[in-house]
């Protein structure tokens, strides 16, 4: 199993996520961003909070492509709009990309598969729009509000970016990430180090 973690610049919340899962278990795993200065380094506050936590992991930004979405079994975003992002850039990717804590957290399984359903209806509308095909707008409209009440009911899915906070933000970016990834842990049954 692969496992890709996705966040913005890959400087901060996906390198966290890769390294504490690479240190865990045995998986093979990877992270990426949507608009990374590639080859940047990680901030100075995730390389401080992972080697205050015992971590030795050293990772250059990249982005993400079509080749790591399609070589990996399960992409995990750390907001829901990168996940809408690589769901519209890569349309194969829908049914394998969640968030991090929506998919690691099964105590509202029905509600999220409930608003997993709403984003696939979503988006065959809009990819039907985008191909030409005459959707009402109304219908659109309808389907996007879908979305945003149940995504109000749900406890947030995001993670927020720590970059250019103190030590305390990205320590608690850090145990908000520990948390899900032990969770992710349990839920896929991974073999541990």
């Amino acid at each position: 199993m692969k496992v890709l973690f996705v966040c913005t610049g890959n400087t901060c919340r996906s390198p966290m996520a890769e390294a504490l899962l690479a240190t865990k278990t045995t998986v093979d795993v990877d992270s990426k961003g949507l608009m990374a200065r590639e080859g940047a380094d990680m901030s100075e506050g995730t390389k401080q909070v992972l080697a205050a936590n015992g971590i030795v992991f050293d990772k250059q930004a990249s982005n993400l492509t079509e080749t790591d979405v399609k070589a990996a079994d399960l992409i995990l975003t750390m907001t829901r709009q990168h996940k809408r992002m690589i769901q519209q850039q890569f349309p194969a990717a829908i049914d394998k990309t969640d968030t991090l804590k929506a998919y690691s957290y099964d105590a509202f399984e029905d509600e999220w598969q409930a608003l997993k359903d709403a984003y696939l209806v979503f988006e065959e509308k809009h990819q039907q729009q985008v191909s030409g095909e005459d959707v009402p707008l109304a219908e659109l409209a309808a389907s996007y509000q879908a979305i945003e009440t149940l995504e109000a009911r749900l406890p947030s899915p995001d993670i927020p970016d720590p970059f250019g906070g103190n030590a305390a933000v990205y320590l608690e970016t850090f145990k908000t990430i520990e948390a899900a990834i032990d969770q992710l842990v349990k839920r896929l049954n991974l073999t541990k180090k």
